[in-house]
């Protein structure tokens, strides 16, 4: 695999190698970056402008996408189990049946996004904008943390135990 791109400089940025497992990312601009099915595992990419990418069926287990603009991203069927959005804008995201176990969401604006079939199970989601935010058929567990003003049924969620072999 190989990823030429410039980074915030506008200064070519070429990464090499077969896998970008445990990359740092964090000075390249990856807006409409086609990353299906990519092996994402435990990348650094803080701040980076992944707008419009697709990485459905990507593996981003372990990531920190801390305070990355990750807006209208699609991250379908994505495995983001423990990965770090905290502070993230994940607004218009569509992350249908998305894994989103043991992940941190803290301060994450997820307004406009679709969760549908989403499985937050243990994860920290403490989000900052959740106006428009679909999360029909979602589940959670009593692991999972929510802010305040959130309530989970309200928002059409669903705890893990009601929907058995989910897990």
């Amino acid at each position: 695999m190989r990823i030429l791109c410039v980074d915030d400089d506008n200064t070519e940025i070429d990464v090499p190698g077969h896998t970008l497992v445990g990359a740092d990312l964090t000075h390249i601009n990856l807006h409409r970056a086609l990353l299906q099915d990519a092996d994402l595992r435990q990348v650094r990419a803080e701040n980076v402008n992944w707008r419009g990418s697709f990485l459905e069926w990507a593996d981003t287990r372990g990531a920190d996408f801390g305070n990355a603009k990750l807006m209208d991203v699609t991250l379908f069927r994505t495995h983001c189990r423990e990965t770090n959005f905290s502070g993230a804008n994940l607004s218009g995201v569509i992350a249908n049946e998305a894994n989103f176990v043991r992940a941190d969401l803290t301060g994450a604006a997820v307004r406009n996004a679709v969760f549908i079939n989403a499985n937050f199970v243990d994860a920290l989601c403490l989000f900052a904008d959740t106006k428009n935010a679909d999360f029909t058929g979602a589940l959670y567990s009593s692991g999972t943390k929510f802010s305040e003003n959130f309530n989970p049924v309200e928002h059409g969620m669903v705890l893990a135990r009601d929907r058995p072999n989910t897990v």
